[in-house]
């Protein structure tokens, strides 16, 4: 339960369009795990009791900003620009380049988005 607080909950509270500074690696895939894992049961619900995606739906346009926000916090992280996650909008290949520079480390020294983040586990 301390990961989905720390990496889910916390992203919701603190940084919810908060489009500056650095997002771990860590910080972004657990975002990401615990967003499709809701996700599946949102949409398992709502196959069951609504025939419709409407709790799914309305939990992704609560995500929209915070997925985006951590997403480009992210590419600054490895010294990307947050631009660069306006290649989501090419089709396939734009998430493909974009799941590669999730994936890279982060820069361990300071870079013009800040500090390095880090959290304690």
């Amino acid at each position: 339960m301390n990961y989905f607080n720390t990496y889910f909950i916390d992203v919701f509270k603190y940084h919810y369009a908060d489009f500056g500074g650095r997002a771990t690696r860590s910080q972004f895939w657990f975002f990401a795990l615990f967003s499709f894992i809701i996700s599946f049961i949102l949409w398992a619900v709502d196959g069951a009791v609504f025939a419709r995606p409407v709790l799914a739906f309305i939990y992704w346009l609560a995500v929209l900003i915070p997925t985006v926000a951590i997403g480009v916090r992210r590419l600054h992280d490895s010294g990307k620009n947050g631009l660069l996650y306006a290649l989501i909008l090419i089709p396939f290949l734009g998430g493909l380049i974009l799941l590669i520079l999730f994936c890279l480390p982060g820069d361990a020294n300071k870079n013009a988005y800040g500090q390095p983040v880090y959290h304690k586990k």
